[in-house]
């Protein structure tokens, strides 16, 4: 049997997940030699990572390698997935992941392959000690809503947190106003838009339903057809630019227009 390694990792929170004490860091005892994949294995296993097999979240996690920054495992409910060849650990034996939402498995390796990870000064931040702090605000959606406009708050982030991982926040945080039947949201960093946020009103989509597809609003009585059924989060663009700490966000109310029709009309917007 050979020397017992150390090996340090940090992981943001997950969607949904207390984010106090952010960066999540913890050390695993590896024997000299470990390979990637065995790794890969003793993540899994080991339940440091929301969303893989056992709990059902379905997240999608990348496995960084540090200090060289590399992305090396592609961690997902179907098991893991090298994006090098395999081989074993190098000094010093440290890792950092990154969590995606909104993306399947294979959305982002072709991210990793043909991506921002491409070429220099384009890698993935490191997850560095300490944090970063974000102002976010809303749009207001009715006349009572605008006493607190504009609903200002401030959110705490890792320290190199990506966009996607921002949206992610924003997403789970539920900040959006409800809104009867269903809203939709722009989320804006600076000026560019970054995600579209949808929330169900769930009151409504758990009411009664009749053939025609209107549901039954509980609080008025009335017979309503709730535009958005599902809670969901699309990203603009790939969302592995870091956040600047002090960046100023924004959600902006799209009432209950279609959410790719407002994801198509920021990619285009983003490309002009």
């Amino acid at each position: 049997m050979g020397s017992v390694l150390s090996v340090e990792v940090r992981r943001p929170a997950a969607p949904g997940e207390d984010p106090t004490g952010e960066p999540f860091a913890t050390s695993f005892a590896v024997e000299e030699g470990t390979t990637l994949s065995g790794f890969a294995e003793q993540l899994v296993s080991s339940g440091y990572l929301p969303g893989l097999p056992g709990d059902g979240a379905g997240l999608v996690w990348m496995l960084v390698e540090g200090p060289s920054r590399d992305p090396v495992v592609l961690l997902h409910g179907g098991g893991a997935d090298l994006v090098p060849a395999d081989r074993p650990l190098r000094a010093p034996y440290r890792f950092h992941l990154t969590v995606h939402p909104a993306a399947t498995p294979e959305q982002v390796r072709r991210r990793v392959e043909h991506g921002p990870w491409d070429g220099p000064g384009r890698r993935p931040p490191r997850m560095l000690p300490g944090g970063i702090q974000v102002g976010l605000t809303r749009a207001s959606v009715h006349a009572g809503d605008d006493a607190e406009a504009p609903h200002h708050r401030t959110l705490d982030l890792p320290a190199g947190a990506t966009i996607a991982e921002l949206a992610a926040r924003v997403f789970a945080s539920g900040y959006g106003a409800s809104v009867v039947g269903g809203s939709v949201w722009l989320l804006r960093l600076g000026d560019s838009p970054v995600a579209v946020i949808t929330q169900a009103d769930a009151d409504v989509v758990n009411g009664r339903a009749r053939p025609d597809g209107t549901r039954l609003n509980p609080h008025s009585g009335r017979w309503i057809q709730a535009s958005i059924l599902v809670d969901s989060l699309l990203l603009v663009g790939r969302g592995w630019t870091p956040v600047d700490d002090g960046a100023e966000a924004h959600l902006e109310y799209r009432r209950t227009e279609p959410p790719f029709g407002v994801l198509d009309e920021a990619r285009r917007s983003s490309r002009s």
